[in-house]
């Protein structure tokens, strides 16, 4: 009977410390995704803006370092995030010319990633950052968040 009672108390702590544990787990993607919409939401826009422009400018000034040459032949891939699966399909919807990729995590509160590439190109700094701009504009119309751009060689 005091085996059986141990037991039965063991397998509680066990199942207390799993519910725990997945309970941090999704507070902290819950933290990060509503990170995401309060970058949409808030005044905060125009700083995130400038932020991911400045990221542009940062890129191409790597890029430009290899070459003498103020443009570049090459292809940029890019990320959104975003909560919802109709912020996907609206973003899906706004950018047919990209073949974009959806990942996703999470059961209850899924994120989305979607990622796609440029066609291979010539590019100038001025090109990059009207891009970049029209990224932002799409994926702030989608609710979606331009995670990141990179170039893609």
């Amino acid at each position: 009977m005091i085996f059986a009672r141990s037991v039965l108390l063991s397998l509680l702590v066990l199942l207390l410390l799993w519910g725990y544990l997945r309970y941090r787990r999704f507070a902290n993607e819950k933290s990060q995704a509503v990170e995401c919409d309060e970058v949409q939401l808030s005044d905060r826009f125009e700083d995130y803006k400038v932020a991911q422009l400045l990221q542009a400018t940062q890129l191409w000034t790597r890029l430009t370092k290899r070459t003498v040459n103020d443009e570049l032949e090459l292809a940029f891939c890019f990320c959104f995030v975003t909560r919802s699966r109709s912020s996907v399909q609206a973003l899906s919807s706004a950018l047919p010319e990209y073949k974009l990729k959806v990942h996703s995590k999470g059961i209850f509160k899924k994120i989305y990633w979607l990622s796609g590439t440029s066609a291979v190109q010539k590019w100038s700094r001025e090109a990059l950052l009207q891009w970049v701009a029209q990224l932002i504009k799409v994926g702030r119309e989608s609710q979606c968040i331009l995670d990141y751009i990179a170039d893609d060689s």
